[in-house]
C-alpha cells in the first residue's frame, strides 16, 4: 500500500448517515441557543466577580484602588483612558478566563456542540456588560443610557473570544471521529452533567450579583 493510500485509508470523512442527526443538531440548537445564553451570561457575571475579588485579594486593597485611581487621574485631554483604557484593563482577567474555555472548547473533536457553545459564551460577556451598565445607570438616574465605550470594549471581549477558539480550531484539525462524537461514554456524560450543574450554580449567583443593580 503507497503513502497515498494509506492517508486516504486514516482520514475520517463523514458519512451520509451524519446528515439525519446534523439536521437534528441545528434545530435543536436554535430552539436551546436563548435558554443557553441566558445561563451564559449569569456565567459571565459570575467570572467577572470571582476575577475582580482574586485581583482585589492578589493586589491588596490599597493597590488595587490606587492603580484605578491612577488610570483615572491620567492627564488626558481626550477621556479615551478614563472611557475605554480603564474598562479594558478591568476587563482583562475575565476576557482572559474566557479564551482559556474557548480554547479547549475549540480542541474539542466534537464540531456540532462545541462552537455553538463557545460562540454563545463570547457573546454572553458582552450582553453582560450591557445589561450592567443598563441597570447601574437607572439604579443612579432612571434611565437606561448605554455608554458607547461600553460596547466597543465589550465587542472586544466577544471577539477575543472566537478569536481563541478559532485558534484552537485550527490546531485541533479538520477531521472528526464521529463514532465518538456521537456515541460519549458514561464517564464523558457524568461529567458534562457536573460541568452543567456547576454551571448553573454559577449562573444563578450571577444573576443575583446582577439584579441587585436594579
Amino acid at each position: 500500500m503507497g503513502d497515498g493510500e494509506l492517508a486516504e485509508s486514516t482520514m475520517v470523512v463523514p458519512d451520509q448517515s451524519s446528515e439525519p442527526r446534523r439536521t437534528q443538531f441545528s434545530i435543536r440548537t436554535v430552539l436551546l441557543a436563548p435558554l443557553v445564553l441566558v445561563v451564559f451570561v449569569g456565567l459571565a457575571a459570575a467570572v467577572e466577580d470571582a476575577t475582580d475579588w482574586g485581583l482585589f485579594l492578589l493586589l491588596g486593597g490599597d493597590r488595587f484602588t490606587g492603580a484605578l485611581n491612577w488610570l483615572v487621574g491620567l492627564d488626558d485631554p481626550t477621556g479615551t483612558v478614563r472611557r475605554y483604557v480603564v474598562f479594558a484593563l478591568f476587563l482583562l482577567p475575565e476576557w482572559t478566563v474566557l479564551a482559556v474555555v474557548t480554547l479547549v472548547l475549540g480542541l474539542r473533536r466534537s464540531r456540532f456542540a462545541h462552537h455553538s457553545l463557545a460562540w454563545l459564551l463570547a457573546l454572553a460577556f458582552p450582553v453582560k456588560d450591557f445589561i450592567f451598565d443598563s441597570w447601574l445607570t437607572s439604579s443612579c438616574d432612571g434611565s437606561l443610557p448605554v455608554s458607547y465605550n461600553v460596547q466597543v470594549v465589550s465587542a472586544l471581549g466577544a471577539v477575543i473570544g472566537i478569536g481563541a477558539w478559532y485558534i484552537g480550531w485550527r490546531i485541533r484539525g479538520r477531521y472528526y471521529d464521529l463514532a465518538v462524537e456521537h456515541r460519549p461514554a458514561g464517564t464523558s456524560r457524568s461529567m458534562q452533567i457536573v460541568i452543567w450543574t456547576l454551571v448553573l450554580i454559577a449562573s444563578g449567583y450571577g444573576w443575583a450579583a446582577l439584579t441587585r443593580l436594579k
